[in-house]
Parts: structure tokens; C-alpha cells; sequence
């Protein structure tokens, strides 16, 4: 719903929900963030807390690596535990937002209680995105009918969809990922307010384009003394450690050079991995290359001339046609022989 607010004020609006399960932020994504993400990203989103535990220079390269773009994007935080490099990406000139991730749990618990109804009643009272959010325990296990809420299935038993992978019973469910992005789109329109009501006061007060040429000054101000800054961060491999040439420097801000087949990336939908279409959508297969499916004739064939991108047929659930069960996938690079 964020979308026709900001492209009524002229600005295009596209949300890449790049989401990768079980994986780290760093190193594989954090080297390769405007190959996964994209160029043009305004604001990131961190939410790799599963997988990052306490790593602080884990999440520190991948900040450090994101605010290169030339776009000087924002940053939101869904942990409490790296307070340290919020307050140091926010003293450099980056905005940084944390998002309380326990506040999503209370508001869960406003909504109207499911335990005890069954799923007819549920479907018959309440809409979708909080059908079994508030039942006797969090993440909607409270009772039977709550975890059937969890998953989106089809009325017919026997449709292959409802047989999807990773349906794990520690995980929060769709619902909970709809809750995290209704309160983030509800927070980039308080964070749009806030910028047309300063600029309608500072252009009042001033000549509009004196008041825009402070800005960007200030904000080209800002992305040189970050860009100037040396970094004192002791990264902790031991391979590394090793190599005094790779100094702290080098890692967290020279240019480097990345080419990645893991899904989701921009470089595959825009076609610079692989050439071929330059928009390419997420959620269609058949707008972008996607390399060569993973077989024993192929992959133990003949020699390869060039290095080949490889997909694995049993990772992408294609027993369900009616949905595209997940966007995140394993491909991988076959070596040329």
C-alpha cells in the first residue's frame, strides 16, 4: 500500500524481497551487495540474525560493503545486538533505524484471538494475515487449528503445494513476514511525511533550490569522510591474518570484483551474468537465463569451454505449478574444463 504514495509524489517505488533462508550475511553476500541487491537500493533492510549470531564484523562488512553505493542508502536493524555498528554507521552520515523485533509480538497479541475457534470460523471472522497470529503461545502453535494457519494451503488435500519444503515448526510463518512488512511500508511513509513536511518548510523559508543544494552537499560531505575513513575493525580469520597486503582497508572499502549464481541477484535478472533479457522478474522463471539444469550427461559430458551456471531441479519444488514456492536458490558455477 506504500506504493501509490510515493508514485504520487513522482517517485518510483519497488520492493526486492530478497530474502535467502540459512544464509550468512557475509562474506559471500556482503562482497557482492550491488550484484545481489542492485545499484539503486534507497534502503536495506538486516535480518540475517539467524545466521549471524553474535559476528559484529560479520554485520559490519556487510554494512560498510552496502554503503558504497553511490545511492547512500539507509539502513533498518531488526537486532538489538549490534548496537555498535548502528551507532558507528549513524556517525559516519547514514540514517539507521532499529526495529524492535519483541514490539511484533505484542502487537501480535492485540489482534483478536484465535484459540479455541475452529479453522471454518476463523476463515469466516478474520482476514488472512491474522487468522492464528493470537493464539495460547507465540508464532501461532497454541493449538492444531493455529498451526494449519501458518502455512497458506489449498481447500483440496491432494494439491502438491500444500506438500511444500521447510514447513519447520520453530518458524514464524507467512504471517509474521507480512506483519514485518506492513509495519517497514508503514514506517517508509512516516519517513516520507517527515521529508515533505522539511521541505515545504525549509522552501518557504529560502529559495527552494539553495535549500536543495545544502542537502546535497551535506550529503556529499557525508559520503567523503566515510569513503576517507580507515577502519580499525581486527577481522578475525586467520587466513587473512596472514596476508598483510589484505589489510582492513582493502576489505571493507577498495573496489572488488564479483560474479555470483546464487538467487536472488540483480546480475541475473538484468542479465550481466549470463547476458540475454535485462529485466527479468523474480517471480518468473522465464524472463531471465537461468544456465543449465544440473545433469549427469551435462555436468560429466563433454569438456566445457566456459564456466556454466547450474541449477538443481529438486531444490526449486517444481511439483507445485500453481505457485512459486521460493525465489532464494542454491546455483552454482560449473568450472570450465
Amino acid at each position: 500500500f506504500a506504493k501509490p504514495v510515493f508514485e504520487a509524489i513522482g517517485l518510483d517505488f519497488e520492493v526486492r524481497p530478497f530474502a535467502m533462508g540459512a544464509t550468512g550475511s557475509t562474506l559471500e553476500i556482503s562482497g557482492c551487495v550491488p550484484q545481489v541487491f542492485g545499484t539503486d537500493v534507497d534502503f536495506f533492510y538486516w535480518d540475517y540474525g539467524m545466521t549471524t549470531g553474535s559476528c559484529t564484523h560479520c554485520v559490519s562488512h556487510w554494512v560498510q560493503r552496502a554503503a558504497l553505493l553511490e545511492t547512500i542508502p539507509a539502513f533498518g536493524f531488526d537486532s538489538r545486538h549490534f548496537a555498535d555498528v548502528m551507532k558507528e554507521t549513524r556517525d559516519q552520515g547514514f540514517g539507521v533505524f532499529h526495529f524492535n523485533r519483541r514490539e511484533h509480538d505484542t502487537l501480535a497479541k492485540t489482534f483478536a484471538k484465535s484459540s479455541g475457534m475452529s479453522l471454518e470460523e476463523m476463515n469466516q471472522k478474520m482476514p488472512p494475515n491474522i487468522r492464528g497470529m493470537n493464539c495460547d503461545k507465540r508464532d501461532n502453535v497454541g493449538s492444531e487449528n493455529c498451526k494449519d494457519t501458518k502455512w497458506s494451503k489449498y481447500d483440496d488435500p491432494n494439491e502438491p503445494c500444500n506438500k511444500r519444503m521447510h514447513q519447520q515448526g520453530w518458524h514464524p510463518g507467512w504471517q509474521a513476514h507480512a506483519l514485518i512488512g506492513h509495519i517497514l511500508a508503514q514506517f517508509l511513509l512516516e519517513v516520507l511525511d517527515d521529508a515533505l513536511r522539511e521541505i515545504h518548510t525549509n522552501a518557504q523559508a529560502s529559495d527552494p533550490q539553495v535549500f536543495l543544494d545544502s542537502l546535497v552537499k551535506q550529503q556529499l560531505q557525508d559520503v567523503a569522510d566515510f569513503r576517507a575513513k580507515k577502519f580499525k575493525v581486527t577481522w578475525p580469520f586467520e587466513k587473512i591474518e596472514k596476508k598483510p597486503e589484505l589489510s582492513n582497508d582493502v576489505i571493507f572499502k577498495q573496489p572488488n570484483y564479483c560474479s555470483i549464481a546464487r538467487m536472488p541477484a540483480q546480475m541475473r535478472y538484468e542479465g550481466i551474468l549470463l547476458g540475454g533479457p535485462k529485466d527479468g522478474d523474480f517471480m518468473d522463471y522465464s524472463t531471465y537465463d537461468r544456465g543449465h539444469k544440473q545433469t549427469e550427461e551435462f555436468v560429466f559430458g563433454a569438456p566445457h569451454e566456459k564456466v556454466e551456471v547450474m541449477w538443481t531441479e529438486g531444490v526449486y519444488q517444481a511439483h507445485c505449478t500453481k505457485d512459486m514456492l521460493q525465489i532464494d536458490h542454491p546455483d552454482w558455477f560449473l568450472g570450465a574444463t
